[in-house]
């Protein structure tokens, strides 16, 4: 072979060797389609492309050229992936002389080992890929189930409580009973949103904000005291551990507004700001209503509801800011997030 006819051999080699490198590194269709790339690719890389066949056997796939017979004429090289083996041959489907290195070229062998080694490093990692995704999709829907479980498990307890509040008669024990009934339901409204949502990292917490508040001022007829609320919520990035906390916060502060705050004749608004930078979310809760009572101590709360607006908040490492009494009462919470 004259040395231009070696040359344009090696570029015929060069040319299959960077177009298998596109097929596996660019790709990810099915083991099928990927191998039957192959095949074609390596049938022009070989002295007589137009006798040329090649076949390429994996485990249970088998991908070669329509013409693919076994000859004399054979080259094949093999491969194994995770005790899988593989092979890859090529054949000459007519006689060609014994010239050189026999019927095929010394380079062509080595181009064959090349392409097994490609193939056999790019099936490992694609093994790995899938086993991956299966175990993540897994502990995907295994999460989803838990939350389902959570939910309807909320759904019982929150039954159980108004059938209990229907058969009571004093006033102060129903209060105590639906008390304890908006803070279950301030967990299923933070529950049905996980187990609703397609990504579980990328949750809008803004929706169960909204669906709080509104169950709230339903559950306690505020419309009737005039009542309204307004919400600006950029985002949040916080975590699933963060939301239950952070939501029962609000819980507590749109249920003592709503309980303690408005006179029946007075307009009330309550309005909650939440904004985010890189680090720290912070709420900003505010309403029109009659202040504090002197009588209450929020370094030292007596009352339920700012004992657990208290322990929330260190759960989250929150630092509250000042509850003012004069113009209504205003809350400041600040917390690193966690995503």
């Amino acid at each position: 072979m004259n040395p231009v006819d070696r040359l344009k051999e090696r570029v015929k080699e060069l040319t299959a060797l960077h177009e298998i490198s596109k097929i596996l590194y660019s790709n990810q269709e099915t083991y099928e389609r990927i191998l039957l790339k192959i095949v074609s690719v390596i049938v022009n890389a070989f002295q007589f492309p137009e006798i040329t066949s090649s076949r390429i056997t994996f485990g249970i796939y088998t991908a070669q050229n329509g013409n693919f017979k076994l000859t004399k004429s054979i080259l094949s090289s093999d491969f194994e992936v995770q005790n899988e083996k593989g092979m890859i041959e090529v054949v000459y489907l007519e006689d060609r002389p014994q010239a050189f290195c026999g019927p095929f070229l010394e380079e062509e062998k080595q181009l064959l080992d090349s392409v097994a080694q490609m193939l056999a490093v790019y099936l490992m990692r694609r093994q790995r890929d899938d086993e991956l995704n299966k175990a993540l999709l897994r502990k995907e829907l295994m999460l989803k189930e838990i939350h389902h479980r959570v939910k309807n498990n909320l759904q019982i307890i929150l039954s159980l409580l108004r059938l209990q509040e229907g058969i009571l008669t004093d006033r102060k024990l129903k209060d105590l009973i639906k008390l304890s009934e908006n803070r279950v339901k301030a967990l299923s409204v933070i529950h049905e949103k996980l187990y609703g949502s397609g990504d579980l990292h990328n949750i809008d917490y803004k929706d169960c904000i909204k669906e709080l508040l509104e169950h709230l001022l339903s559950s306690y007829s505020a419309d009737s005291h005039n009542i309204r609320y307004e919400l600006d919520c950029a985002k949040l990035p916080i975590s699933i551990d963060q939301a239950i906390p952070f939501g029962l916060i609000i819980n507590e502060l749109v249920t003592n507004s709503i309980r303690h705050a408005f006179k029946s004749s007075q307009e009330g608004f309550i309005h909650l700001r939440i904004n985010c930078d890189e680090k720290f979310c912070t709420l900003e809760y505010e309403d029109n209503g009659c202040g504090i009572p002197k009588e209450i101590d929020l370094k030292n709360p007596t009352t339920l509801g700012y004992q657990l607006i208290n322990s929330l908040a260190a759960q989250i490492d929150g630092k509250k800011g000042l509850c003012e009494e004069k113009n209504g009462f205003s809350f400041h919470l600040k917390f690193p997030y966690e995503t």
